[in-house]
């Protein structure tokens, strides 16, 4: 039910940059075509994945305006100039084919004197694009030259005094796309330097580290806490209460729905506690998923330490929101009251971030929806952080419970930048064009469904120990546990490449001897503490390092003519993500969609030599370490080596 949605609000910005070595400073001025102040028929815009900001601008098939230039089709920007001088114009553009000649456009800065002179009317005519460029149909810069009166695109220079001027942007033939621009008056810039993503294009959501976490309430059924704090909550109620909370679908997996009755005064919320960690001074955000049913009374609380310390709040009476750092009247100004109002019976993202540098910030949906300049801090309580409740001045409005569904709920003792807000809302930058079906496992572990059983393939695990999966997780707590998989079924040596891959959290501190997380090979029958012909990674271990090697056909000391690579340890309670790669020649490593980096494979160290006797997860082959603690997500093994490419994008798509 999760849906993502696509951000494509985009703005202009222009950037001030000082040389030391000219009189004058360097101005940029970028601008995305599609933000134009306006655009007029047939002129339209387009979407493309590999456009600055996914949209460009084009005439629609069909139209000409190759004489002279047109009386619409034309795209119009104010235009600021700070210094004043000789500005050059760069263009981003595209060829909707190759060679056949739709390649020019016209272009237009009133008030401006060019050098070399142009036309009557003052339009610049850039033609025969096409010819000038070595692979036309992919996005490229070129600087904006005339063809009319100067053959060959001569590069024209601006000459403009300070002050405001109008760009035209407009059609002449209908095989051109315009993706943006870029005027400057820097002498050095070189066009085939200029960057695929432009300053103008609109903010990239970017999914947040747990870096700085105090709380995470999924509401998967409970109220626990999923960060390492373990702030778990507590389902409490407040007078004669006919229907508790309960559990529901939600944006993501299950929600609370907290169903209050008498005007709001009595029903349910969940109290969790009043740890010092939620006193949160210089940094923090809050947010969560809403769903509204009703406003029984003003103040409707979401996620509250008091009234007098930070809060998440209805405001007043309506469906608009408020975030606030300090009580009621003790400063000038202390909360953000925002102006976005919400519909009942939808789920929308709000969200209130505070710095003591860029202040108070509150946003609707990965929109910011209201600021406050208060740099003095988060004001502090004694009051117990509630989810759908206020207990601060319960006499003035008992409670405030909230009426509806709420889920997602973090806590960060930080402030999330715009881009992580905007991916907790929901908000993708949109997804690239399938040309082919992305990575697909061979053998997948997810966990969804509570069992070990392999999702695509015929190797279902079998759980050892006390080994458990719970709520889509297999939790190892590293004595005696772990999962065998049918090593004969999935044959990795019968493989030319595999990557295996590993989402996972690592129970804090807990693997501190030679543990794997994920291993294939076989403990040496004649000396059972040695593992033999194996394959293998690992978080954490003794020498304080991760780990993807590969060891073969050594049965003395395998460990000393191993191939592989280390990266940093990783024991520190927080989710990550692991794949190690090997192929004919190479054993690659890689944490959080990051390369750790490569090792040749050496002597008899190849997919063909390890054995398939034995297949763990959570345990290796060498009998005398100890198993690996913590929870593993999900677990995959492909039938080739992925590029750094796959691997980031499994990274950045998450579990």
């Amino acid at each position: 039910m999760y849906k993502y949605l696509t951000y494509l609000t985009c703005f202009f910005l222009m950037l001030g940059l000082f040389s030391s070595n000219t009189a004058s400073a360097i101005e940029e001025i970028w601008g995305e075509a599609e933000l134009a102040d306006s655009i007029t028929p047939p002129l339209q815009v387009g979407d493309d994945y590999n456009a600055s900001g996914f949209k460009y601008i084009a005439v629609e098939p069909g139209n000409d305006s190759s004489p002279v230039p047109p009386t619409d089709g034309i795209a119009t920007y104010s235009i600021e100039i700070v210094e004043g001088g000789a500005y050059a114009m760069y263009l981003r553009l595209r060829c909707e084919e190759a060679g056949n000649g739709d390649d020019s456009l016209w272009v237009r800065m009133q008030g401006a004197t060019y050098n070399p002179t142009v036309d009557s009317n003052d339009w610049i005519r850039a033609n025969n694009i096409n010819d000038q460029i070595a692979n036309p149909q992919e996005w490229f810069w070129k600087q904006l030259g005339h063809y009319q009166d100067y053959p060959g695109n001569v590069p024209i220079e601006m000459i403009m005094d300070p002050g405001t001027y109008t760009l035209e942007i407009a059609y002449r033939e209908d095989g051109l796309w315009i993706d943006a621009f870029l005027i400057t008056n820097d002498p050095n810039v070189d066009d085939a330097n200029l960057p695929d993503e432009t300053p103008a294009a609109p903010a990239k959501p970017a999914k947040p580290t747990d870096e700085g976490l105090v709380a995470y309430y999924a509401l998967e059924n409970d109220v626990n806490d999923s960060s390492p704090n373990g702030f778990d909550g507590v389902i409490e109620t407040v007078g004669d209460v006919n229907e508790a909370a309960t559990f529901v679908e939600g944006i993501e997996g299950m929600a609370i729905d907290l169903l209050p009755t008498g005007n709001g005064t009595q029903g349910s919320y969940v109290n969790c506690g009043a740890d010092p960690n939620f006193d949160l001074v210089d940094a923090m955000t809050v947010g969560a998923w809403v769903n509204i049913r009703s406003i029984p009374d003003e103040w409707r609380g979401v996620v509250c330490k008091g009234d007098s310390a930070w809060r998440l709040a209805t405001q007043g009476a309506t469906t608009k929101f408020e975030y606030a750092i300090a009580g009621y009247g003790t400063r000038p100004a202390y909360a953000v009251s925002g102006a976005i109002e919400v519909a009942f019976d939808e789920w929308h993202y709000v969200c209130g971030t505070y710095d003591t540098i860029e202040g108070v910030k509150l946003y609707v949906d990965g929109v910011l929806d209201g600021t406050l300049e208060d740099l003095t801090g988060i004001s502090v309580n004694t009051y117990d952080v509630t989810i759908g409740a206020n207990l601060e001045d319960t006499s003035w409005k008992p409670y405030r419970l909230f009426d509806g569904m709420l889920d997602e709920v973090r806590i960060y003792g930080k402030a999330l930048v715009e881009e992580e807000v905007m991916f907790l809302s929901g908000l993708r930058w949109p997804p690239k064009p399938e040309e082919a079906p992305g990575p697909q496992p061979i053998h997948s572990y997810t966990f969804e469904d509570g069992t070990a059983d392999d999702s695509v393939g015929d190797a279902d695990g079998l759980l050892i120990g006390d080994a458990n999966v719970v709520s889509g997780s297999l939790i190892l707590d590293g004595v005696d546990d772990w999962m065998e998989m049918p090593g004969d079924i999935i044959a990795i040596n019968t493989l030319e490449a595999v990557t295996i891959e590993a989402w996972y959290t690592p129970t804090e501190g807990a693997n501190t001897g030679f543990t794997m997380l994920a291993a294939f090979g076989l403990t040496n029958p004649f000396q059972d503490w040695m593992g033999v012909d194996y394959l293998f990674i690992t978080t954490a271990r003794g020498d304080d390092v991760s780990r993807a090697a590969i060891g073969c056909n050594n049965y003395e000391d395998p460990w000393a003519t191993e191939s592989g690579v280390n990266g940093p340890e990783y024991d520190d309670g927080l989710l990550h993500h692991m794949v190690a790669t090997v192929n004919a020649t190479e054993i690659a490593f890689y944490i959080d969609g990051v390369l750790m980096g490569t090792a040749e494979l050496t002597g008899d160290n190849h997919l063909a030599n390890v054995s398939n006797e034995q297949a763990y997860l959570g345990k290796g082959p060498y009998g005398n370490d100890p198993e690996w603690a913590g929870a593993i997500h999900e677990f995959n093994i492909y039938d080739y080596a992925l590029s750094a490419e796959d691997i980031l994008g499994l990274y950045d798509a998450g579990y």
